[in-house]
């Protein structure tokens, strides 16, 4: 039998309906078949129960059970069997009954073939749409299913990222049927360190296929622990457990997993929080205790509490340092700047017995700050022939005080020649756009020094510094300068009147204008025009 026939099965105490009713219509050709037939409702029960019917046509009253009662178990029993219900009573309070009951049609007897053909038709149009439904729910079930992995993925990812809406989250993990068990939350962290020549699928290899699985499979045994990967590939671990010794755990990973791999890895553990949307906090205290990497260095797990109380110790002489950098570093002066490098690390070295991952803890907080710097200044650290990374883990390697400040001062050299350049080369080109604009509107009578400041968004003092410099002359003798050149100009070219001429030059006062003409050329305006 395919599975598209729909199974018919009747029901009737009289021999003679039943018969009528399996030969009123052509039940094969409207893709139905007769799987059998009863004269009880006890008997019909016993067949419900072996072939399933799609569809029952029953009398409404037969011995020892009625039709409606027998309906309404075969309903109960399953909910998608339809029930068509036939009687020979014109009783509209039975057709209520059978409504109630859930019985799908209401037939009188005698039994019309068209009303029958009618009703079937129906209600194979009816299967055949729940049918269709369930095939879909059917298959969009399996497509979760196969895809619950990443769903699963996906969801973790969003809980670690910040403005979590709890609402949607929890409608998320509902509809994958995903639960935490407890209250309580901790992030761990590990990033891999690759090397630049690892390809990505290389990468991919190495944290699927090897580490990633081997964690799963090491940590399997534990409760409440959920790994995947964040978007820039580092390994996150969500800790549900209540009752786990997360560090504990991670000191046997280490042993037991990381140490087997060839590559550098280093662990951040976040501090336990209480509800879901507190996962982030954790996540970024991960990643900030795995930024520690720096001066712990590689191979190393970093628990954030740890990291936070050790730098609120150091917190009060690493801003006193900072705005010592802010402030002298754009003054451009070596002298200065190597005052402060000795006051770092000269005294350091002699007054406080530091280790030198103390030192190095200086440096970068000292280099993290020239960096700031190079960044408001709006210039790309890739000038330093470096890259940000590197020159930490160069700082990292360097293993004595003295070279340590080395380091310090040859980079501090280069940043200071690098930062007067471009301030340099940003000078030159407001230069530039101001002579430009200056050439350009010279006309103007009110054209001044104060409101070309303002119009570049300058101070006038630094503006009048800076120009005198770069041109070697100040902005109003370069500005009258330029109008008697334009105004020898047009005294050339057109017949005007001295007064017409200082108007269009920008200098209305006739008596000014005279002054000044004679102040740039040594004649006079009418001894010009004799020469001329």
């Amino acid at each position: 039998m395919s599975s598209n026939i729909i199974k018919v099965l009747i029901v009737d105490d009289e021999h003679l309906v039943r018969n009528l009713l399996k030969r009123c219509i052509d039940w094969d050709s409207i893709g139905m078949e007769i799987i059998g037939e009863a004269s009880s409702g006890e008997d019909a029960i016993e067949l419900v129960y072996k072939y399933q019917p799609d569809l029952i046509f029953t009398d409404i009253c037969m011995t020892n059970i009625y039709g409606i009662e027998f309906a309404d178990a075969v309903i109960k029993m399953n909910p998608n069997i339809k029930v068509v219900v036939i009687s020979g009573y014109d009783d509209f309070k039975y057709a209520q009954r059978s409504i109630r009951a859930g019985i799908k049609a209401y037939l009188l007897k005698p039994i019309d073939d068209e009303v029958v053909l009618e009703t079937a038709l129906n209600m194979k149009e009816e299967i055949e749409k729940e049918r269709e439904s369930i095939s879909e729910y059917t298959m969009m079930k399996k497509q979760i299913i196969r895809n619950l992995p990443f769903l699963k993925e996906r969801l973790l990812n969003r809980l670690i990222k910040p403005g979590v809406v709890i609402i949607e989250i929890k409608r998320q993990m509902d509809y994958l049927d995903f639960r935490f068990k407890y209250d309580t939350f901790q992030v761990a962290v590990i990033e891999i360190i690759l090397k630049i020549q690892d390809s990505h699928d290389k990468r991919n290899v190495i944290y699927y296929k090897t580490i990633i699985e081997k964690l799963k499979d090491y940590l399997k045994q534990h409760e409440g622990i959920n790994i995947f990967l964040d978007d820039n590939y580092r390994i996150i671990i969500i800790n549900n457990f209540e009752d786990s010794c997360f560090q504990e755990a991670f000191q046997n990973i280490i042993v037991n997993v990381l140490s087997d791999i060839k590559w550098y890895y280093c662990i951040g553990i976040g501090t336990i929080k209480n509800e879901v949307e507190n996962i982030e906090k954790s996540y970024k205290e991960a990643l900030e205790a795995l930024n520690y990497r720096i001066i712990v260095g590689n191979n190393s797990m970093i628990r954030y509490e740890d990291i936070n109380l050790h730098m609120e110790t150091q917190k009060d002489v690493i801003i006193k340092i900072d705005d010592k950098l802010k402030v002298y570093f754009l003054s451009g002066s070596h002298k200065i700047i190597q005052g402060i490098i000795d006051g770092i690390f000269d005294k350091k070295n002699t007054n406080m017995n530091l280790s030198i991952n103390n030192i190095r803890e200086y440096a970068f907080s000292y280099v993290s700050t020239i960096l700031e710097i190079l960044k408001d200044l709006d210039i790309n650290i890739k000038v330093l022939n470096v890259e940000k990374y590197s020159i930490y883990e160069e700082i990292f390697e360097i293993d004595t005080i003295p070279d340590i400040k080395k380091y310090v001062t040859d980079i501090s050299y280069k940043v200071i020649e690098i930062i007067n350049y471009y301030k340099s080369k940003k000078s030159n080109k407001l230069i530039d756009d101001i002579t430009e604009y200056v050439k350009i509107n010279f006309g103007d009578c009110e054209l001044s020094l104060s409101k070309v400041a303002h119009i570049f968004f300058v101070n006038p003092s630094y503006l009048s510094r800076v120009f005198k410099k770069e041109m070697g002359i100040n902005f109003l003798d370069y500005l009258v300068k330029l109008r008697i050149d334009k105004a020898i100009i047009l005294l050339n070219n057109m017949d005007l009147k001295a007064y017409e001429v200082g108007e269009k030059v920008g200098i209305p006062d006739s008596s000014y204008f005279s002054t000044c003409f004679k102040k740039y050329t040594g004649f006079s305006i009418t001894e010009y025009k004799k020469i001329k």
